[in-house]
């Protein structure tokens, strides 16, 4: 066990000496401290330390809605962007040199003089990258926890949620690149094929969610028609697109009929046409590392006032949710949007990308283990 932890804390020293760990831990604080600098008051928001200000009788210190703003910002804002994005891009920078340094002449004999298998030696040296990515999202959220407590009064550890996830969404990523760097002994070839999984990956996945997105919304459409046409029959009217009402007589206006809608049969062929595409990008993305929808997860987890699932959706939504907060009108929008986000569950979105994950680790071991050095 002691040359298996000597293995680990030499892989985290060796992270710890480049200059692009404390680089990355630099701009971590920056951003944090961004946001620690936000605030409220009796009459509205302030930034930076209260060097701005921004009057609002919504977004002030007590309110309900300034907690979600306050927390949308993190996680819709910060987490998304910077820490499931920049963090994790400048983590599999500083880790794609690991194991092809790992597998040159000289370097591969003084490991294995330590007495570990290579199999040890490659779990070592993971889960040290592992640590080395921990370190930089737990202060990041500590700092974030802390800023919480301080502006809105209250402790919200639910935020603590997006450190397992961001290491997964990492975790994803990192194993493919292990698998490359084995294989070639290239940093450079490693990283770049993983930005190009990373980026198929979230195309496959953007394109997928449209699609039901669309679906959803023509099949609202589609229903708020039929609705229109039942009241039409029974005013014994049409009702054109301009708003207009045409009486139900056999010699109506031919330039009336033609403004009408396609038929319910042609509406019918759209909604069929979306399904099945949507179906096959469902199969081609179950195939791929899910990191947007991972980080959705922590949007399902994320407590606001006292209530799950409000961080659902994006900013421009929550802020949409917050404003439509007591009325009883349907939005649309709103409602395309709720059931996009909770299209995939938990279960399906970690469980298909853990096992993308499990399949290029047990490659890149066995390539590892195999490989002469």
């Amino acid at each position: 066990m002691k040359p298996y932890l000597t293995i680990l804390l030499d892989s985290f020293r060796m992270l710890k000496a480049r200059a692009i760990f404390w680089v990355t831990l630099g701009i971590s604080l920056f951003v944090a401290l961004i946001y620690l600098s936000i605030g409220f008051d009796e009459k509205g928001m302030s930034f930076f330390f209260g060097l701005s200000h921004f009057e609002s009788d919504n977004f002030r210190a007590g309110t309900s809605a300034s907690e979600t703003l306050y927390v949308a910002i993190f996680t819709k804002l910060i987490a998304e962007y910077w820490l499931s994005w920049i963090a994790v891009l400048l983590g599999l920078i500083s880790c794609a040199a690991i194991f092809p340094d790992a597998l040159k002449e000289g370097a591969a004999g003084m490991i294995l003089t330590k007495k570990l298998s290579r199999i040890q030696v490659f779990l070592a040296k993971f889960v040290g990258s592992l640590l080395f990515v921990t370190i930089q999202v737990v202060i990041f959220v500590a700092i974030v926890f802390v800023a919480m407590r301080w502006r809105l009064g209250s402790w919200n550890p639910s935020v603590f949620w997006c450190v397992p996830l961001i290491l997964l969404v990492f975790t994803y990523l990192y194993s493919f690149m292990m698998l490359i760097a084995v294989k070639t002994k290239s940093v450079m070839t490693a990283l770049i094929l993983t930005l190009v999984l990373w980026f198929v990956s979230s195309i496959v996945g953007v394109i997928e969610g449209q699609l039901y997105e669309g679906i959803q919304m023509t099949e609202m459409m589609d229903e708020s028609r039929r609705v229109v046409d039942q009241q039409a029959q029974a005013a014994q009217v049409q009702v054109i697109p301009n708003g207009e009402e045409v009486p139900m007589e056999e010699d109506r206006d031919p330039e009336v009929v033609e403004e009408f809608p396609a038929t319910e049969s042609e509406r019918s062929t759209s909604s069929s046409t979306l399904k099945l595409w949507h179906k096959r990008m469902v199969a081609v993305y179950a195939v791929f590392p899910k990191t947007g929808r991972t980080m959705e997860v922590a949007d399902r987890l994320l407590v606001i006032n006292g209530k799950k699932g409000i961080a659902k959706g994006s900013f421009s939504v929550i802020m949409m949710r917050l404003a439509f907060e007591g009325d009883e009108g349907d939005d649309e929008y709103l409602e395309v949007s709720e059931k996009s986000a909770d299209r995939h569950s938990t279960g399906y979105a970690i469980g298909t990308s853990l096992i993308f994950a499990l399949v290029m680790l047990v490659l890149a071991a066995w390539i590892f283990c195999r490989k002469e050095i």
